[in-house]
């Protein structure tokens, strides 16, 4: 508590948040007296996907060589370190004054590393440079950082500044569902109804009872149950052998958030307490961790009783997401929770075990085998999804504050060319004449290859240094309207975006959540992971499917919670609460709230 007052007494007593920022004279080897002619070349470090692994990239693209007229200097994006080992990295690199000019962050995401930086006064304040009296000079990068300047107020070490360019994120994961097996269900319903007990035989089979009785894209948690279980149990792919599962997950969870969301909590986030049951707000005002939530609790039964049953495959406990996908794709799996950037690559997989004359005809053929579709609702009818992220940003370049200010200038130059439209159009489309062509109506027709299945990619999926800048950089969504299946692709998004959930104040980290949320989290993951899976005894609630009844009983029995797994969630909570300071969390948090200090996020 002496924490929580000694916080209240600084915002309180001063209406803001004081601090200072600087550097400490460590120039890293740059030269501090150097003009603007003397630069002519930026470098930035960046920890990368396995595309992006190797350093001999090509510089002589035309894209890059257009960017580098534009800025008037050389970039050159460094990687070869994965994601999980950069901030140790940085950190190295900045202990032996080598760090490059700019390197990628996660800002308060990763709270360690953005304290530690501003602390060692290693990063540039951008907001320093980028504000009120410089939009003429910067007016596209100060119209981006707009939207974050919640920062100023919720990250409460960052002495009211912000240190790095936050990158577009959104909630870009929908749910793929293997229609063809749908169909051929439906194709069978007369003998699954048997099967099920509806009727005693399929010359009893109706219009009205294939309407009532079909099978469909799942929108909520009944029809997605009632789906998982009938593409695990009726054979859906026709084979004769029992080698199917309903859903395929992976052990990075996030991939399960929707299931979280549906229930009405967050997902490793601080949320207004809502009753799963009813839909109501319990206390409204304060907020709880969604770690332990009723949502929680609720969601971590429905996945404990599809385990049980088998609807799951067993796999999904180890899969990495390339597996998981490749179990979908090659018919082991009815659905997953996937990007929706993959579509095409799904697509392409699917093809190569479809039939058709060509592989543009195969490619063709496979996507009618398959669909995306939002997320199931919940029994309130909430659904979406959402990564551990109390933000709306993925990480993103921060500026090495030990150089001159013509060096630091440069860097933010690079950045403002980025978010011009000249910058997002060239690396959107390419270079004109190259990678597109305008149309006598204005429209743009690309030029970029295509592969054996008439797909075309993004620019971005090049290696080259300018491709590397907007992986960092991470282009709008929207910007994905130019591929192969664009349209399809951008919509999707459009929709999942809108469905994302976020706590209402972004990035607040309490003094005790500084030490203490990351190992908060793993307990949460590890020990709902062991009751889903029924590790440490059955978790599942003991209730029988009933084809008859499910249209009226199936909320009831899918939000049933056993008795043990009560016992073991109470008891999880009282570890979380104590051991790992929940208690102390939700104290501070909701103290921040009632400040009246904090900046609700963009948008409320």
């Amino acid at each position: 508590m002496k924490k929580i007052n000694k916080f209240l007494s600084l915002v309180l007593g001063t209406g803001m948040i004081i601090g200072a920022s600087g550097c400490k004279g460590n120039n890293g080897g740059f030269n501090m007296d150097e003009t603007d002619a003397d630069i002519t070349e930026i470098t930035i470090l960046s920890g990368d996907m396995d595309t992006y692994q190797t350093d001999g990239v090509d510089k002589n693209t035309p894209v890059y060589q257009a960017l580098k007229a534009a800025v008037g200097f050389d970039v050159f994006a460094k990687t070869g370190v994965s994601n999980d080992q950069l901030p140790e990295r940085i950190k190295l690199l900045h202990s032996t004054n080598a760090l490059p000019e700019v390197f990628r962050i996660h800002g308060p995401y990763n709270s360690t590393l953005y304290q530690y930086l501003i602390e060692e006064e290693a990063v540039v304040a951008i907001d320093e440079y980028v504000n009120e009296a410089t939009k003429d000079v910067y007016p596209y990068l100060y119209e981006h950082m707009k939207q974050f300047e919640y920062m100023k107020s919720n990250v409460t070490y960052a002495n009211g500044h912000i240190y790095f360019v936050p990158t577009y994120w959104g909630n870009e994961k929908c749910m793929y569902v293997r229609t063809d097996w749908i169909d051929n269900l439906n194709a069978k319903l007369g003998n699954i109804l048997v099967t099920e007990g509806v009727i005693s035989s399929a010359s009893q089979m109706t219009n009205d009872l294939y309407e009532k009785h079909k099978y469909v894209v799942p929108t909520t948690l009944t029809e997605f149950y009632r789906l998982a279980r009938a593409f695990t149990m009726h054979d859906p792919d026709g084979n004769g052998v029992k080698d199917t599962y309903g859903y395929v997950t992976e052990t990075n969870r996030d991939y399960d958030s929707w299931m979280y969301v549906a229930c009405d909590t967050g997902w490793k986030q601080w949320m207004e307490d809502v009753n799963p049951l009813t839909g109501a707000k319990v206390n409204a005002g304060t907020y709880v961790n969604s770690n332990t939530s009723d949502g929680s609790k609720i969601a971590t039964a429905i996945f404990s009783k599809m385990y049980k049953e088998g609807y799951v495959t067993p796999s999904s406990v180890s899969n990495t997401e390339g597996l998981k996908q490749d179990q979908f794709t090659k018919g082991q799996a009815g659905m997953m929770y996937q990007q929706v950037e993959r579509y095409n690559y799904v697509a392409r997989s699917i093809a190569q075990l479809t039939s058709g004359d060509t592989p543009q005809e195969r490619f063709q053929n496979a996507m009618k085998r398959f669909a995306i579709a939002l997320p199931p609702a919940g029994k309130n009818g909430t659904y979406g999804g959402h990564s551990p992220y109390s933000s709306c940003y993925l990480p993103g370049p921060a500026i090495n504050a030990n150089m001159s200010e013509a060096r630091i200038k440069k860097c933010l130059s690079l950045f403002e060319f980025f978010y011009s439209p000249e910058g997002q159009k060239l690396f959107t489309y390419g270079v004109e004449g190259v990678n597109y062509e305008t149309q006598a109506d204005g429209t743009i027709k690309m030029l970029n290859a295509v592969d054996q299945y008439g797909v075309m990619d993004r620019l971005t999926a090049n290696n080259d240094n300018a491709a590397r800048f907007t992986y960092m950089m991470e282009l709008p969504y929207q910007t994905l309207g130019i591929i192969t299946n664009g349209d399809k692709i951008v919509d999707m998004i459009t929709k999942t975006n809108a469905s994302q959930c976020m706590s209402d104040y972004l990035d607040v980290i309490t003094p005790t959540a500084e030490k203490w949320i990351v190992r908060a989290d793993e307990c949460f993951d590890s020990t709902s992971w062991l009751m889903m899976r029924n590790v440490e005894g059955d978790c599942f609630a003991d209730w029988t499917f009933d084809e008859k009844t499910w249209a009226t009983d199936g909320w009831t029995k899918l939000y049933t919670v056993s008795s043990t797994l009560n016992t073991k969630w109470s008891s999880y909570v009282n570890t979380y609460n104590k051991a790992y300071k929940g208690t102390d969390m939700y104290d501070e948090y909701n103290a921040y709230v009632a400040s009246g200090v904090l900046q609700k996020r963009p948008g409320l």
